[in-house]
């Protein structure tokens, strides 16, 4: 029973995980800047697989493995389509961006722009 309250709570510390990776590291609160954040979560989720797979049988860890991989994935592009989106709106209400290009090209620069920024900080996440 331990593992699987363990693993429910490493549910929320993935999201947590996958919402500041992807802000730039001024964004981050101090936590998140921290080293042991990433070896914290990594170690909650597959420990408390693993504990699971102990305790009960490799199904359950299988299920629980998948289950984590899939909010993982998902919150992941969530978080990434969002922030992309907040870094465009930024980019094009600011008056130092591409002003002298018309509307249409001035946003597709910024998405590119945003999307390189956010691919940036994700790859310091280790993906």
């Amino acid at each position: 029973m331990f593992f699987i309250i363990i693993f429910f709570l490493s549910l929320p510390i993935t999201l947590y995980y996958n919402y500041v990776s992807v802000r730039l590291s001024t964004e981050q609160p101090p936590i998140a800047r921290s080293p042991f954040f990433p070896l914290f979560h990594a170690t909650l989720v597959y420990g408390s697989i693993a504990g699971l797979w102990y305790s009960y049988n490799w199904e359950i860890a299988l299920f629980a493995l998948i289950t984590s991989w899939i909010i993982n994935s998902v919150s992941l592009k969530i978080f990434v389509q969002k922030y992309i989106n907040k870094t465009v709106v930024k980019l094009m209400n600011s008056d130092w961006f591409e002003k002298n290009l018309d509307q249409n090209t001035r946003l597709n620069k910024a998405y590119e722009y945003a999307k390189s920024i956010t691919l940036r900080n994700i790859s310091r996440k280790g993906i």
